[in-house]
């Protein structure tokens, strides 16, 4: 029930009066019929189109008529700002202060919700126009925005989703929703709230799971990486530690050397010095025995010794005797040398001189030469302007024809371009020509007539099926065949040009991928299809033997031959496996029988075809449309209409090849006045090349003229020079002559000199001679005595020796002792435990453990020196890939737990979801059932919860072409088909609303008077059950004859200025009965 009020407010009922009004009074409803949340009154102030007014629905389907303009939508605006939803919700104005009514300041909406406690719920709500603020209360009592929304959300009511709550203007929006967005909005319309909490809850766990996952793969790729580096570094590095610990054992073995060294040292030192004092014992006991022998032969030494001194004095006397000799024979010979110097000098100055004076002579000859040239060798003249004139005159001549030859040049690259051009469309026209031999060719040629698009695409597809990811195939027109060209007529009348034309993809990427392809980048207009359809599940209608019974020829598909998936398309998009073929006629009762099976809805008999069209709203009536058969065209061998193609194609290469001769005639002119005008040119290079020559040879001649001055000049001063040279060195001979002699006058005196110091020398040489004899008598006496005490001597010598040996051996064994006792003392302070050594040393001797030592460096030299940056970058990669594969476990436990979450709510949630789609998929088509159409609602399921979709499926036309259900969209359908369709959706979700009231607002405009009854009566029939939720239809026409059930509310609604007076007098139930007994007369 909706009253309006206008006038003074004397004149109207305040809501509390109005609403026990309508409550006692008019109402046949009581609280309990209402769902908790449900709509029980709306009362509005200057709202939009009213001044005050006030709405009282029932529980059930509530129907709001009134014609254009009198503020139907007024009421769903009224609703869905009152329950505190935005003003974009309704597609309308985006400010809430639009919806004050005009020339006033603000606007109040009062609704009142069914509670779930024994009062209902009030909510106010105050619109201020000019600071488009909003002022609410709830129970009369002031609270702010969000309160009021989470009461609404506590309710369950959905304004915000169109399967709830849609208003006139965003209709359209509908049928434009995103798949899944309209999967979204029907579990939150029709499915308990756990069941979209789990939906948001997959899709944020799934969100999260391919997080992980892409993280796994970039820690697994990193610790492939880093195990790789670290692979490639673990022979390095194993040599470097296998070096450090041989290096380690080298430094312990030379520790240990030191102690086995100390030890051994100390050993011989004691043994040593026992040596050493036996020795001295015995010495000592040897002098007491031979003291007296020894006496006498010490005496007869000591002689021997001071006559050994004076011998030494004798021979230095003798040298220096012998030294002055020496000198004096050294002056001898440089005075000698000198004389020979001389004569050196002189031999070298007289060549010298001859020399010059041939040097002086050959220059006379040259002068003589030179002015006898100047005399008597005259030069003619020579015109050298000429020369150059006729120079340039010829260059011009060549750049003439240069010129001349690019333009022949430049005509022939001109005529290669229309050459090759020609040349490759000859070749293509042979390959063409050659390919109409062929089936295959043929039918290329004819898919080029058909579609050149799909032509395109079927090249380009045969250069690139390693793209995708099962195999694409192209139009089924060059890919199968009829197996039995009997039956190509029937076969191709039950198939449409798409059909044989279309591409057939195997999966939903694939033909994502080929529509990228040959739609957005190629700007193709060919039909792609995608099937994963398995053949084998196409199965025939009838069996085998019922198609020998009947002596039918069998089903289209068995008659073709082809790839099974685009045999399986053509079953999907035509149902071949039902379509009956052919080639005899049969009875009427044969026809009777198979008209009778209903997946039989194409039959191809003779040369006639049949398509049979079911009326399931009319029960078992069908009708069969006849058509007469074409000729094929398209699955049949092109021999006919070949020959005309090759004759045209003959004659194109035939006016190809006069074309090429042509050109090459054209070309050859060209190319014959190149290589005239080439030769031409290269007898004036010869020509300007003689004249130059000529040139060049006259001026060198004229340079040499006028050079001979100077060289002349040059030579005489060249001839002075020389004659002045040789007055010198004459001069310089006489010189050295004379300094010869001097010289030899000065040799006598020193020659003189030499002979007394030879006389000196030789006198000394005799005193020395006696001394010797006196040295030569003590030596003997000597070795007489010494012969006689030889083996004391020798004894003693003996005894000396070892006692100093033994001694010297104490000392220097003492000083290594010492040394070594530093070094163990630094290797004991080197190492914390010092007994670690012991096992190298104690009971070995130091050669085994040199040469355990020597072995360890041995090997130690094999391993070559490594880097300590790959030592530090090792260590580095070892703490990388140990903090990666703790990351890598923490995610694989993440991931292994989100995967749980996934699979423990899916299992659960899945089966809720299908459940609800089956139930309106069911309710979808049987509301399409009843208007003669089809429908359904489909879920499209995927691994990515974000890309869950509801398909909605329609087909208006299930009469013509082949029946097939498309899907609703904004653009695709009428606006009377989406209307219905929409409705028809809506009306689906009504027995699992979860929403306290829907809102549907003139959802008929666009139908037609027969579908819109229809729908009318089922909206009636859904919303009018019981436990229905209430639900709101906003219509400005109303059609006669319409199903009213006793649940129906409907509000009428008068309003505008020219209202009478007395409107609140109006009784629309007299009005009523006066109208039934007027129809009843």
């Amino acid at each position: 029930m909706a009253r309006e009020y206008r006038g003074d407010s004397s004149q109207g009922i305040s809501p509390s009066r109005q609403r026990s009004k309508a409550t006692q009074s008019t109402s046949p409803w009581t609280r309990d019929n209402y769902q908790v949340g449900a709509i029980m009154r709306v009362f509005v102030q200057d709202f939009l189109t009213y001044d005050k007014a006030e709405f009282v629905p029932g529980p059930f389907l509530n129907m709001v008529i009134g014609p254009n303009g009198t503020g139907k939508s007024s009421l769903v605006n009224a609703i869905c700002l009152g329950l505190g939803f935005p003003a974009k919700l309704l597609g309308r104005a985006t400010t809430i202060g639009e919806f004050v009514k005009h020339n006033q300041s603000s606007a109040v909406i009062e609704t009142e919700l069914r509670g779930p406690g024994p009062d209902n719920i009030n909510i106010r709500v105050k619109i201020t126009r000019e600071t488009n603020q909003t002022s609410w209360w709830l129970d009369k009592k002031s609270v702010p925005h969000k309160r009021i929304q989470e009461v609404v959300k506590s309710l369950k009511i959905q304004v915000d989703n169109l399967c709830q709550f849609l208003p006139q203007d965003r209709v359209v929006e509908f049928a434009r929703l995103n798949e899944v967005d309209l999967l979204t909005e029907t579990l939150r319309a029709a499915a308990p709230e756990e069941v979209s909490t789990t939906h948001q809850f997959l899709q944020v766990q799934h969100k999260a799971k391919e997080d992980i996952q892409k993280r796994i793969e970039i820690l697994q790729s990193s610790l492939e990486a880093s195990r790789k580096r670290q692979s490639g570094l673990q022979a390095e590095v194993d040599r470097i530690t296998e070096r450090e610990e041989i290096r380690q054992l080298i430094d312990m073995l030379e520790s240990a050397k030191i102690f086995a060294e100390y030890n051994a040292l100390t050993e011989s030192w004691k043994r040593s010095k026992r040596k050493r004092k036996a020795a001295h014992e015995n010495l000592q006991r040897l002098k007491t025995q031979s003291e007296p022998a020894l006496e006498v032969l010490k005496n007869k030494e000591d002689y021997l010794k001071s006559l050994a001194r004076a011998s030494r004095e004798r021979q230095e006397k003798v040298q220096q005797a012998e030294r002055a000799v020496q000198q004096a024979s050294t002056k001898l010979e440089e005075m000698n040398d000198k004389i020979n110097a001389f004569g050196d000098e002189i031999s070298q100055a007289d060549t010298e001189y001859r020399i010059t004076k041939s040097e002086a002579k050959n220059i006379s000859r040259k002068l003589f030469e030179l002015q006898k040239s100047q005399e008597n060798d005259p030069i003619g003249e020579l015109d050298i302007e000429a020369i150059n004139q006729e120079i340039r005159q010829n260059e011009h001549l060549i750049r003439d024809r240069v010129s001349e030859m690019q333009a022949h040049k430049s005509k022939i690259e001109t005529l290669r371009g229309p050459m090759d051009s020609k040349r490759t469309e000859k070749a293509k026209l042979e390959n063409n020509l050659r390919a109409l031999d062929t089936q295959q060719g043929q039918r290329m040629n004819l898919l080029r007539r058909l579609s050149p698009d799909a032509k395109t695409g079927w090249e380009w597809l045969e250069s690139n099926k390693d793209r995708f990811k099962m195999e694409v195939f192209g139009p089924a027109m060059l890919t199968c065949s009829v197996k039995n060209e009997r039956y190509a007529d029937q076969v191709e009348a039950l198939l449409a040009k798409s059909d044989l034309t279309c591409f057939t993809a195997q999966c939903r990427e694939d033909h994502t991928a080929l529509s990228e392809q040959l739609y957005k980048k190629m700007g193709l207009s060919v039909t792609i299809r995608t099937c994963t359809t398995r053949l084998e599940s196409m199965k025939s209608p009838i069996s085998q033997d019922e198609v020998q019974r009947l002596g039918i020829d069998g089903f289209a598909i068995d008659l073709m031959e082809g790839p099974e998936p685009i045999l399986a398309m053509l079953c999907v998009e035509k149902r071949l496996h039902t379509a009956v073929v052919s080639l005899r006629s049969i009875n009427d009762a044969e026809f009777s029988y198979l008209e009778s099976i209903p997946a039989i809805s194409n039959m191809v008999i003779g040369n006639q075809g049949y398509r049979i069209a079911r009326r399931r709203d009319y029960g078992n009536v069908s009708t069969t449309n006849v058509r007469q058969i074409k000729q094929a065209e398209l699955l049949v061998n092109q021999t006919g209409g070949m020959a005309t193609e090759k004759q045209n194609i003959e004659r194109r290469i035939a006016e190809l090849d006069d074309d090429m001769a042509q050109l090459r005639e054209t070309a050859l002119e060209h190319k014959n006045s190149y290589k005239e005008l080439g030769r031409s040119n290269d007898d004036m290079d010869t020509k300007i090349s003689q004249l130059r020559a000529k040139k060049e040879d006259y001026q060198r001649e004229t340079s040499r003229r006028e050079a001979i001055p100077g060289k002349i000049a040059k030579a005489r001063a060249d001839l002075a020079r020389l004659q002045k040279a040789m007055r010198e060195k004459r001069h310089a001979v006489q010189d050295i002559k004379l300094q010869a002699r001097l010289a030899t006058i000065r040799l006598g005196p020193i020659a003189l000199s030499m002979a007394a110091k030879v006389v000196e020398h030789r006198e000394q040489i005799k005193k020395r001679a006696m001394h010797n004899i006196l040295v030569i008598e003590a030596e003997s006496d000597v070795q007489f005595l010494n012969a006689r005490v030889d083996n004391v001597k020798r004894q003693l010598k003996e005894e000396q020796n070892k006692v100093a040996e033994l001694a010297k051996a104490c000392d220097e064994l003492r000083e290594q002792g010492k040394s070594l006792a530093k070094l163990v003392g630094a290797i004991k302070e080197k190492y914390e435990d010092p007994d670690v050594l012991r096992p190298f040393y104690v009971d070995k001797t130091v050669d085994e453990v040199t040469g355990k030592l020597e072995a360890e460096r041995a090997k130690l030299e094999l391993l070559h020196v490594g880097d300590p940056a790959t030592m530090r970058l090792y260590e580095e990669l070892n703490v990388a890939i140990a903090d990666t594969q703790r990351h890598l476990e923490n995610s694989h436990a993440r991931l292994q737990e989100y995967q749980q979450n996934i699979e423990e709510k899916q299992s659960m949630w899945e089966p809720q979801v299908e459940l609800l789609i089956r139930k309106i998929s069911d309710a979808f088509a049987y509301n399409f059932e009843q208007i003669g159409c089809a429908g359904e609602v489909r879920l499209h399921k995927a691994e990515n919860f974000d890309q869950w979709a509801l398909h909605i499926m329609v087909c208006f036309r299930i009469h013509e072409g082949n029946g097939q259900l498309v899907q609703l969209t904004g653009n695709r359908q009428s606006g009377g088909e989406r209307s219905v369709s929409t409705i028809f959706f809506l009306m689906a979700l009504q027995s699992d609303a979860q929403s306290p009231f829907r809102v549907v607002d003139e959802i008929n405009q666009g139908m037609d008077p027969r579908n819109e009854r229809m729908v009318h009566n089922r909206m009636v029939q859904i919303a009018c059950r019981e436990h229905s939720c209430q639900y709101f239809l906003i219509t400005p026409k109303l059609l006669t004859n319409l199903s009213y059930d006793d649940k129906m509310t409907v509000l009428c609604i008068a309003s505008g200025p020219q209202m009478p007076p007395d409107v609140m007098k109006l009784d629309f139930a007299s009005l009523i009965r006066k109208q039934r007994r007027l129809m009843a007369a």
